[in-house]
């Protein structure tokens, strides 16, 4: 089975397991760190104030990397059972069962159902399939009226540069490395 690691906070270096699946594509090391850094150093994101939110998680490396950092809490979202299934174990072998809820269905399902509202800064993580990239319109278009008043991050990673010009934000940050696309959208 493959496997990567926890690069920062309390888990750093624990291993994790990632699918092993062609339709999970796991975020290198090399990336995680650079949405990590930007997050943290670039809008002073102070992960015991936010709710994270890892839609498409896979294994849930992103979603693992905030409970390191501390988040209060984090939702996993992902369809696939064998996702799933790598994630639970994730989650219990790195001991955090107690900051970690998971949900086995669609983005949509899970959002119509979410409510995060007055919880602290959301952060949502979002690193749907390459070939769905089209869906991270769809999640920033459902979440923000959603949640309006509220400080939103979206960290979307893609392998195409995104355009949110027409989304009201206070500000989107991109970074392009590897062939992927980072794009942070403040809301």
């Amino acid at each position: 089975m493959l496997t990567s690691k926890i690069i920062n906070g309390s888990l750093k270096r624990k291993t994790i397991y990632l699918p092993d699946s062609k339709t999970t594509r796991p975020t290198s090391i090399a990336f995680k760190k650079i949405i990590f850094d930007v997050l943290i150093h670039r809008y002073f994101v102070d992960f015991s104030e936010c709710v994270v939110v890892d839609l498409f998680a896979g294994s849930g490396a992103l979603g693992l990397e905030a409970i390191s950092l501390g988040c209060r809490e984090c939702h996993f979202v992902d369809r696939s059972r064998a996702a799933i299934d790598v994630l639970c174990r994730n989650i219990l072998s790195l001991g955090v069962s107690d900051r970690a809820y998971v949900y086995q269905c669609g983005y949509d399902k899970f959002l119509r159902g979410f409510n995060a509202n007055g919880q602290g800064r959301l952060i949502m993580l979002l690193d749907p399939p390459y070939a769905d990239y089209h869906l991270i319109y769809d999640v920033v278009n459902a979440v923000i009226p959603r949640f309006s008043g509220q400080p939103i991050l979206f960290a979307i990673e893609s392998n195409v540069d995104l355009d949110f010009g027409n989304i009201p934000c206070l500000s989107i940050n991109k970074r392009a490395a590897s062939g992927r696309f980072l794009t942070v959208v403040e809301v």
